[in-house]
């Protein structure tokens, strides 16, 4: 298994080995994130505020995750910094 996939699982590792971030693999990660899947909410803070390239990544991709579609700006704000304050509270 290389480091990228090992990151996806749930490793705290940075990538530090040369390789590439992994779009696909930071695609699991969020939705495994976003889902709770293996993970806690204090989990979800910690992998999405580290500072390299690969979490900037599942941040990006966790995001995506959430639907504002019909909603002020004011509610979609109120939802997303929820959804954050739970997890920061979480840590």
């Amino acid at each position: 298994m290389d480091s990228v996939e090992q990151l996806a699982l749930g490793s705290t590792d940075t990538l530090s080995n040369g390789h590439k971030a992994d779009l696909e693999a930071a695609k699991r990660l969020a939705k495994r994130l976003y889902n709770l899947d293996g993970f806690k909410k204090a989990d979800v803070a910690r992998h999405l505020g580290k500072n390299n390239e690969f979490s900037k990544m599942v941040a990006g991709e966790y995001l995506k995750f959430f639907v504002f579609t019909g909603m002020s700006l004011d509610q979609a704000l109120r939802s997303e910094l929820s959804a954050c304050y739970t997890c920061a509270v979480a840590t």
